[in-house]
This record gives structure tokens, C-alpha cells and sequence, in this order.
């Protein structure tokens, strides 16, 4: 069997050398592979020699050939070598064996592309080199694109894919591109005609005699570029010239086509294109060559107007010049220095500075405003502008004011004379100034952003290639899917000028169907999120392959929350829509002109159909929940907290990059540890929003489940007109039986881990006022000091919350009380203030207590914090029984006053109430009220 394949390679090579010449001088001798070179004898006379691996033929002038070059596969391969002199050959040698061992590496099949005669594809993890293979010969590269123009293929289509190597370890082939060649001579012959598509007029190489201008030959030149570039590409692709021209000749008509276009207008024309042969791949090529071009010249005419305005702008700023050191306005400056503010001095004497970043025209007309506000005293209107600007308007008004009132010929000089002319005449030299100055910014950003996008489309062809081909795919897709009676029932509904509801329903629905079935599935998210990171990576210099991890989590909270709003959108339904028109309808009112005022009043808000607008739509959204919970499931399983904290990181390392370069060492070093010190704490600060958006789900869903009462209830109470004391007391203890219920739902969740993780928060901040006051402290040791005795204030706090809210929710009948006590309402409300705060005190005052131990031991008692402060523990103690005793009073006051009878206050007893209230906070008195 093994001598039956060797014959079968002598007779394959035979074959493969047919056409040449035999001879009998010798073959080559002594072929030994050593690793992977092959050597031989050399023969005599022989010029060169053809080595044979398989059926593969390889001519070399020397006696060796390095087999690792061909990047074979694994597998066995028979190695023979034949002499060669002129068209003779010699029989080949006796066969070798060469064996390539399996590398367990794995290659993926590059992603290629073809624009005109540009080969491209995004490099190949782990690959080493590429086989451009065009039919069946190989063209080694360790390039990630590949120029077939130079080849000099002959007339006719040929078959190109391409393998990615590494070793010996090939790839798979990626999918095959055709690429066409024809002659020189047709090639020119569908030039000519391209260029009639264009202009009738235009002939191939015509010169600039041929034109009346030079603007004339120079778009001449500029579309042959234009014409030749689409012509590559077109013949690369495999358009016949019939295809080619009805293309351009459709481009070039469509302007005038699409005028004034219905939507069917529109898809009839947009349909020629698919029978022309266009395709996403097809346009993309077009696009990045054309494109291209396109943007070089931009880029040109930019560079030629950017040199232009920068001269305008030195003419400009010279004549300016030349205007500020003018007789009138030195004297003009000089005549009214005298009576500039001292305060305003450096201002004014700076104006020549600052001429260039002021509105000189609105101080001009400021100036003659308010000459004339002086003169008759009315009419002046100051006009706010930039700051700057403000600054010099209110300059001028005071030393205005001054010469008005120190000299008054000056100032008749002023509104008589042309003494301000001058200040005019800068305006409109300082107007061109800031205009063309602005323009050449915009021109500087506009080449910046060309430069960029063509270096991508140079060193990152490829990658912008996949991106536009997803893009162009998706739209082809998207075109394909929308029926041409769909657009007639647009134009339909466009025409009757009588919409229904349910008409623009259906169509809605019918969109919203189309936009379902033809959304891209997840992995052309993740090619398009890939393919981005790869351009960013491109544009701004930096490694962004931690964020290209996370493309896969991109692509699928892209895909299922875009199906999401889809399927909402999909959910509004007419029922839904009639039922929002009929709550809105009156909701805001028109606003009332009143004449004798000249008056118009606000909208009024009818806040009772609001809430109902707002529960409509928060039970269309609950409901619409429960329909697709199965997706909301799939969205909230996606674990986007690597992707978050990898991101952050990446975004906290540019700014670093950034900030290195804009500040100094020192500040870069503090900013720097602040941002690092962020990452860190960034995981708390998440886990904190998971748990504040678990209690406001549960508030939603209590909204949900009253159906809104407490909105309602305040509504009400908002439309209510000039509500009596009864009314309003009733609303307050209804309103603080709503509060309850929902504090009733979070107050379980405002645990010691919830406090702890709040306390958790407060160190970034607290290194943050460490680093801005320059406080000499080690701010970890610091805050890690002030932890537990924060938590415990925390908790502390809530315990007092809790007491308040309690005595609170136990309060009721209010109104009848004070009906029942026969006193003031205010003096009524102020009663029961005072009961309730008594009640706390006799039964929760070793809860204040408690807090004041806490600041005073835990907190301010720290020798760190005593150290920033400069406080010792004798005046700690002397402040915490300053507060105590205060607080002993504050008791003593409510005992007094809570025992008072209410039914039969004297004037004296009424007072002492009012200047309870009066210095409740401001805590006044040392001595009890009694």
C-alpha cells in the first residue's frame, strides 16, 4: 500500500510538471529532513530545484527548503525534490517523510473582507502569520490585509480565502470572496461611460483647456478619482457594466427623485438597487472606499479654509489693534478713567486685554441705554449676557452715574458727541473676530474627527467594516420586511387628514411586529460591542480587553431590554390610549387674560386627574410586567457588576491619564488616591442601591395595591378651596396614618446591615474633606475610629424616629379636642404638641440620653477627632452638660406645660406656650418656664 502511494505522488508530480523536459542527469540525492528544513546534494548543472510536498510544488536556487514556511497542517506529508536546468527536468528523488504533530492550539477562521482590491480581516488570537489563498496558490503574510493589485492576476474571477497560522497549526478557511479582474482596455471603456452618467459632457483625460474655469476642472478631477474608485470596486465585486452604470446613474437622479417622495415612491426607487446587485456587503465596499476619498478631500478643503481664517483673523486682530491705540479711543478711555470705582480699576485698565472675550456690541448698547435711563429716568433694561461682559456692563453704569453727577459736560460730550463711535466701531471688528475665531475651532474639531475616522479606516479597515456590514445588514433586513401595503396604508392615513386612535394603533402595531422579527440576535450584538472596543482601542491608544469581556453581557442586556421596550410599546393598546385621553382632557387649564391687570394667569393643574393619570399608567406597567416576567427575569439574571466595576476602573484609568497631564504632581497624587479609593468602595455604594431599589419596589407595589389612596388623598386636599381647621386636621392625621402604613413596609429593611452599609458610604466622602482641609490624619484610621460609634448614632436615630412616629400614629381626634377645649386652633395644635413631646420624654428620655453619650464618648471623645478639633475631655464634658441641662429644662418646660388645663387657659399660661414654641429650637431660656 505504501509503495502503491508513492507511485500515486511520482505520477501527481509528473503531472504537476507537465509541459517541461526530462533528462537523464541525476536526481537529487541524499534528501534528509532535519527538523523541518529539508536538504539535499547539490546536482550538477542543475539551476534550481522544485520540491514536491504532496501535490504542492515549491521552486527554490538552493539545496535546503524550511518547511515550517508553509504553515502546514497536521498530517503526513511525502516530501520529494526534482532538478531543474532550463525547461529540463530530473525523475524525482526518493520520497520523504515529513509529520506534523497536532499542537492542540485552536485557530478561529478569519472574519474577511474585500473592498475593491483590498483583502482585510481583524487579526486571529494566537496566530502568527496568514495563507492568502487565491484558488489554489498561497501567498504568505504576516499582515492582517492583503493588496491583490499587486499580483498582476490575469483576465477573469478568482476564488480567495484566507487561514490564519500559528506554528504549523492552520485554521479553518474563512469564507470564500470572489474577486474579478478584466482588462486594462474594457476596465477603460466602462470609465468613459461611467463618466457620461455623470456629465454628459465629460470626456476620459481631458485637460484644464477643456474647461472655463479652474473650479470646473477641479470637480472634473476630483469625480474621476471618484469614478475610478467606484469602478475597482464594482469590477472587484463581479458587477457587468450594465449594473454599474444604472447604479451611478441612479445616484446621481435619486436628488431629484426623492423631492418631494411618497413612502411608496420611496420603496419603488429604493427596490432598483437590489436588481443592480446591491448588497450590505456590496455598499459597505463602496462606503470605505468612496468614503474614503471623500473625507481626504474634505480634509483638504478644511486645511485650505483654516488657513484662510487664521489669516482673516490676523487682519482682523491688526485693525483692531490699530483701533485700540486710535486718538479717540485713548481719549475716550482717558476722559472717564477719572471716574472709574477704585474697586474697578484693574478691570478697566484690563479692557484691551479682555477686548477679544467680550460682547463689545452689547456693552455698546448697554452704554447707550442706560445714557438715556440717566437722562429721563426710565427705560433702561439690562440684558444678561456672559459674565465678563456683565462685569464691564455694570463698570460703565457706576462710572456713567459718576460723570452724570461730577461732570456734567462730559456727559452731555457723551450724549451729544460720537465720542462712542469708536466703541461701535471695535464691536464690529470684535463680532468678525469671534466669529471667524469660532469657525476656525469648529474647522479644528471637524479635521480632528476626519483624522481619527480615517486612521480607523486605514488600521482598523477590518473591524469598521464588520461594524458598518452588521449595521447595513440589519437595515437590508429591516427593508426587506416592511410590505409596500403597509406604506399604502400610510399614505392612506397621511391623505385623510382624519387619523383615528385605532388607526394609528394598528399601524403602530404593525411596526412594532416588524421591528420584533427583524431584530438582530444576540451574537450581532456581540460582533458590533467587539468590533466597537477594538475602534476604541484603535482611537484613543489604550487596552480595552477587559472591557471586551464583557461584550457578551453588552450584547444581552442590548438585545432582551430592546425586545422589552418593543413589547411595551407593542402593549399600548386602544383601550390603554382612550382611556389617558379622557384623564388628561381638562387636566391643565388654559391660562386667563385679565385686562385690567394685562395679566395672564398660570395653568391650573387639576391634581386629582393627574394621580389618576399616574395609576393608569402604573397599572398598565404592573400588568405588563406580570405578562413578561419570563424576559424581566432573563434581564435581572444578567450579572452586570464586573462589567460595572471593570468599567469603572477603565473610565477612573483614562482620567488618571488626563489628569496627569492638566495638574501638578502633588494635586494628581491626592485626586489619584481619591479615584483609586473609589473603586474600592464601589461595590458598597452597589449594594446599597440594590437595597434602596428593593424598598422603593415595595413602595410601588403598596401604591399598587391601594390603588394610589395616599396620592388621592392628597389630591384632594390640594383642590380643596380655603380648607377649614377641621378639614385640615383631618388630612394631617390621615396623612400620618399613610405614613405609617409605608413606613411599615421598610422599616423591617432598616436594619443594622442597611445602616452599616449607609455608614460604609461616608469614608470616600470623609477622605475626600480630609484631602481638601489638609487635615494631618490617616483618614482610614479615621473613619475606621468613627465606625462603630456612626452605626450606633444611626440606629439610635432610628429608635427616636420611631418613638416620634409612634406617639405620632397614637394621636387622633384632634380637631374635636381642640373643639372640646374651646381654644385657638394653633394654641390647640401647640397643646397637643406638647402632650405628645411630654409623653416621649417621660417614656424615651433615655433614648436622648443614649445619643448624647454616643457623640460625646463614641464620637467627638475619640483622641483623633479631639485631635482636629482641639478639644479636650474637660470641654467635652463641659458642652455635654451644658446640652443636658438644656435638655432638663426643655422636660421640666413640657411637664409644666402638658399639666396645664386646656379648657381654661389665663393669658399668662397662653404666653408661656407661645415662648415655649418661640425657643424650642433655639433653646434660649436656662430656667424652666415656671
Amino acid at each position: 500500500m505504501k509503495r502503491l502511494y508513492v507511485l500515486i505522488v511520482l505520477i501527481l508530480g509528473v503531472i504537476g510538471l507537465y509541459g517541461c523536459e526530462t533528462s537523464n542527469f541525476e536526481k537529487p540525492s541524499n534528501v534528509q529532513i532535519s527538523g523541518t528544513t529539508v536538504t539535499w546534494d547539490a546536482v550538477k548543472d542543475a539551476e534550481s530545484y522544485i520540491v514536491i510536498i504532496n501535490n504542492q510544488e515549491h521552486t527554490v536556487s538552493v539545496t535546503t527548503f524550511d518547511l515550517a514556511t508553509l504553515n502546514l497542517p497536521s498530517g503526513s506529508y511525502s516530501v520529494t525534490v526534482v532538478a531543474k536546468k532550463g525547461t529540463t527536468l530530473s525523475i524525482p528523488s526518493t520520497a520523504v517523510t515529513f509529520v506534523v504533530e497536532s499542537s492542540g492550539l485552536t485557530l478561529s477562521a478569519p472574519i474577511v473582507t474585500l473592498t475593491g482590491q483590498l483583502l482585510s480581516w481583524p487579526a486571529v488570537t494566537n496566530a502568527t502569520g496568514y495563507q492568502v489563498i487565491i484558488n489554489s496558490t498561497v501567498h504568505n503574510t504576516t499582515a492582517t490585509s492583503f493588496d491583490l493589485s499587486t499580483l498582476n492576476l490575469t483576465t477573469g474571477t478568482y476564488v480567495i480565502t484566507v487561514k490564519a497560522t500559528a506554528g504549523t497549526t492552520l485554521s479553518q478557511a474563512s469564507a470564500p470572496k470572489n474577486y474579478t479582474v478584466i482588462s486594462a482596455e474594457n476596465r477603460e471603456i466602462l470609465y468613459g461611460a461611467l463618466l457620461k452618467v455623470v456629465n454628459p459632457s465629460y470626456e476620459a483625460d481631458m485637460e484644464r483647456s477643456d474647461f472655463e474655469n479652474d473650479e470646473e476642472f477641479e470637480t472634473y478631477e476630483r469625480l474621476t478619482v471618484m469614478i475610478y474608485l467606484y469602478l475597482d470596486v464594482a469590477i472587484a465585486e463581479g458587477m457587468n457594466g450594465v449594473d454599474m452604470a444604472n447604479m451611478l446613474t441612479f445616484m446621481v437622479e435619486l436628488p431629484e427623485k426623492m423631492s418631494n417622495p411618497q413612502p411608496t415612491a420611496i420603496k419603488t426607487e429604493l427596490d432598483k438597487l437590489g436588481t443592480y446587485g446591491l448588497t450590505p456587503e456590496l455598499f459597505t465596499s463602496f462606503m470605505m472606499t468612496l468614503g474614503n476619498e471623500f473625507l481626504q478631500i474634505s480634509l483638504e478643503e478644511q486645511e485650505v479654509r483654516r488657513v484662510e481664517l487664521n489669516a482673516t483673523v490676523a487682519d482682523f486682530q491688526s485693525d483692531l489693534n490699530a483701533l485700540m491705540i486710535s486718538n479717540d479711543f485713548t481719549t475716550l478711555m482717558q476722559s472717564l478713567r477719572p471716574y472709574v470705582e477704585s474697586y474697578d480699576l484693574g478691570l478697566f485698565d484690563q479692557l484691551d486685554e479682555n477686548i477679544t472675550d467680550i460682547d463689545v456690541f452689547r456693552l455698546y448698547w448697554q452704554i447707550e441705554n442706560y445714557i438715556n435711563y440717566i437722562q429721563y429716568q426710565y427705560g433702561y433694561e439690562n440684558e444678561y449676557g456672559d459674565v465678563l461682559t456683565d462685569e464691564y456692563v455694570y463698570l460703565f453704569q457706576t462710572l456713567l452715574w459718576n460723570v452724570y453727577y461730577e461732570n456734567p459736560t462730559l456727559f452731555n460730550k457723551l450724549v451729544t458727541g460720537t465720542s462712542l463711535d469708536v466703541l461701535y466701531q471695535i464691536g464690529i471688528l470684535v463680532s468678525d473676530y469671534q466669529y471667524a475665531n469660532d469657525e476656525i475651532i469648529e474647522i479644528e474639531q471637524q479635521i480632528e474627527m476626519m483624522e481619527i475616522v480615517l486612521e480607523m479606516m486605514d488600521t482598523e479597515s477590518a473591524e469598521l467594516r464588520i461594524l458598518i456590514e452588521e449595521v447595513m445588514t440589519y437595515l437590508e433586513t429591516l427593508y426587506d420586511a416592511i410590505p409596500m401595503t403597509l406604506l399604502q396604508d400610510l399614505e392612506t392615513l397621511m391623505a385623510s387628514g382624519d387619523v383615528s386612535v385605532e388607526e394609528i394603533l394598528v399601524f403602530k402595531d404593525e411596526i412594532v411586529d416588524i421591528l420584533i422579527e427583524t431584530l438582530p440576535e444576540e451574537s450581532s450584538f456581540l460582533r458590533v460591542y467587539e468590533t466597537l472596543f477594538t475602534l476604541a482601542a484603535s482611537m484613543t491608544d489604550t487596552n480595552v480587553t477587559v472591557l471586551v469581556g464583557h461584550a457578551d453581557t453588552l450584547a444581552a442586556l442590548d438585545y432582551n431590554t430592546i425586545l422589552l421596550g418593543l413589547e411595551f410599546l407593542g402593549s399600548v393598546d386602544a383601550k390603554l390610549v382612550n382611556d389617558i385621553i379622557v384623564t388628561v382632557d381638562g387636566m391643565v387649564s388654559e391660562p386667563i387674560y385679565d385686562p385690567e391687570q394685562s395679566y395672564y394667569s398660570e395653568h391650573d393643574i387639576d391634581f386629582v386627574k393627574l394621580v389618576d393619570l399616574i395609576m393608569l399608567i402604573l397599572n398598565h406597567i404592573d400588568g405588563f410586567v406580570d405578562d413578561q416576567q419570563a424576559l424581566i427575569d432573563t434581564i435581572e439574571a444578567i450579572d452586570v457588576e464586573p462589567m460595572v466595576l471593570d468599567f469603572a476602573g477603565f473610565a477612573v484609568g483614562i482620567a488618571k491619564t488626563q489628569l496627569e497631564q492638566e495638574v501638578d504632581t502633588d494635586t494628581f497624587i491626592i485626586i489619584s488616591g481619591l479615584l483609586d479609593e473609589f473603586l474600592v468602595e464601589l461595590p458598597n455604594y452597589i449594594d446599597f442601591y440594590e437595597l434602596t431599589v428593593e424598598m422603593d419596589v415595595k413602595l410601588i407595589d403598596h401604591i399598587l395595591f391601594t390603588q394610589g389612596q395616599m396620592l388621592k388623598d392628597l389630591a384632594l386636599f390640594i383642590e380643596t378651596e380655603e380648607p377649614s381647621p377641621e378639614v385640615v386636621l383631618d388630612f394631617v392625621e390621615l396623612m400620618i396614618d399613610h405614613v405609617m402604613d409605608y413606613r411599615g413596609l421598610i422599616r423591617s429593611d432598616l436594619d443594622l446591615d442597611f445602616v452599616t452599609k449607609l455608614v460604609g458610604l461616608l469614608k470616600l466622602p470623609m477622605q475626600g474633606v480630609c484631602t481638601q482641609t489638609g487635615i494631618d490624619q490617616d483618614c482610614d484610621a479615621l473613619y475606621n475610629a468613627l465606625k462603630p460609634g456612626l452605626i450606633d448614632l444611626f440606629m439610635q436615630i432610628l429608635l427616636i424616629e420611631e418613638a416620634f412616629i409612634t406617639e405620632l400614629d397614637a394621636v387622633t381626634g384632634i380637631y374635636d379636642q381642640i373643639e372640646t377645649w374651646n381654644i385657638e386652633t394653633d394654641l390647640g395644635l401647640m397643646a397637643h404638641v406638647v402632650i405628645s413631646l411630654d409623653h416621649i420624654m417621660d417614656t424615651d428620655k433615655a433614648l436622648f440620653e443614649s445619643l448624647m453619650d454616643i457623640v460625646f464618648t463614641d464620637i467627638l471623645g475619640l483622641d483623633p477627632v479631639k485631635a482636629i478639633t482641639n478639644m479636650d475631655d474637660t470641654q467635652l464634658s463641659e458642652i455635654e452638660s451644658d446640652i443636658t441641662a438644656k435638655l432638663n429644662d426643655i422636660d421640666a418646660d413640657l411637664d409644666y406645660l402638658a399639666a396645664l388645663n386646656f379648657a381654661a387657659l389665663t393669658e399668662s399660661q397662653i404666653e408661656e406656650l407661645r415662648v415655649f414654641f418661640d425657643t424650642l429650637f433655639e433653646v434660649n431660656s436656662t430656667n424652666p418656664i415656671q
